[in-house]
This record gives C-alpha cells, structure tokens and sequence, in this order.
C-alpha cells in the first residue's frame, strides 16, 4: 500500500484524513476479499488434484455392482422390532405392577480421563406405553415416538386395572408378532 500527500487547507483537514482513512479500510477490505478469492481457487484445484488421485487408487480394485441380501424383508423386520418393544412393555408392566421401576442397560461412548473415547454402559429409564386416566389404563402400541392406530376408533386400549395391563400387550403381541398389525393411513 503506498501513502499518497495533497496539500490540503486547514479547515478541511479533518475531512480529508477521515476520508483518506475510509479509502485505505476499502483498499484493505479489496485485498482480503482477492486473497479469499486466491484462496477458494487454490482449494478446488487441490479438491480436483485429489479426486483424480483416488480413482488412481480405484482403479486397482475390482468394482461390482451389488445389493444387499437380506434373510428378512422389511415388513418383518418392523414386525420384529414391534414385538421386541412390546416384550419390553411387558416387563414395564410387571416392574409397574410390583411397585418398581424398569431401567434397561445401554451401551454409549464416552471420554474417559486420558481424553480417550470408550464404550461404557450405562441404565436409561424406559417410557411406558401405558398410562393412567378416566378412571383406568390406556395402552398404546408405538412404533419410534408414534402411536400405531389400532383400528378404526382409536390408538390405545382401554382397560379398567393396572393388572389388566400386562394382558392388553399380550394380545398386542400376538397381533404383531402373527401378522395382523397393519399401519393404517
């Protein structure tokens, strides 16, 4: 950058030196703005540079087309994942019934002193799907966070008596794990 000197009265100094400070902050923010710009072409070369040396390295490989088999469509593998929840309610269920709480263990990482990450096990308190209101218990089927419909009148099962719980997931077990629960739309 260069300086550059006018003679200039002195009743007009100040305003000169404001607008020459103002010229220099645009020709500093010119400069910034050319060098990003250098910058960005600079990284899509080496992007390009960098693609054209991986499919050098694919190119030793033998490549093929392929599908994953899988020993179960997707339908039954909801169903399963379905049944499994329900199984779990069901020991909800007992632990509600006898007065206690049901944990399940889960396995998640976490950093452990050195900074390192490690697998630990850890208990997380598990929602049921039933609760209590207009004088019994509603049960309802989820799949995820969503309450399945169970039919044309409604998502839930009522029943009068905590007990009665426990025979209201054993029929919604029969029902997903037979076949019969439809996602309705």
């Amino acid at each position: 950058m260069s300086s550059f000197s006018v003679k200039v009265p002195n009743q007009n100094l100040k305003l000169y030196e404001a607008f020459e400070a103002r010229a220099l902050a645009w020709v500093f923010v010119l400069e910034i703005l050319f060098w990003i710009v250098a910058l960005k072409e600079d990284i899509r070369l080496a992007w390009e540079h960098r693609e054209y040396e991986n499919i050098s390295h694919l190119s030793k490989l033998t490549v093929k087309a392929v599908t994953r088999a899988s020993e179960q469509s997707p339908v039954q593998h909801r169903r399963q994942k379905l049944a499994a929840g329900i199984e779990e309610q069901l020991l909800i269920a007992q632990a509600t019934v006898m007065g206690e709480s049901h944990e399940m263990q889960r396995t998640t990482w976490a950093k452990n002193e050195l900074g390192e990450k490690v697998s630990v096990k850890r208990m997380r308190k598990v929602r049921a799907w039933f609760f209590e209101q207009d004088g019994g218990w509603y049960v309802q089927c989820k799949y995820g966070s969503r309450a399945l419909a169970l039919g044309k009148d409604g998502n839930s099962v009522f029943v009068k008596e905590l007990a009665d719980v426990e025979g209201a997931l054993t029929a919604l077990y029969a029902a997903a794990s037979g076949g019969v629960a439809r996602r309705s739309h």
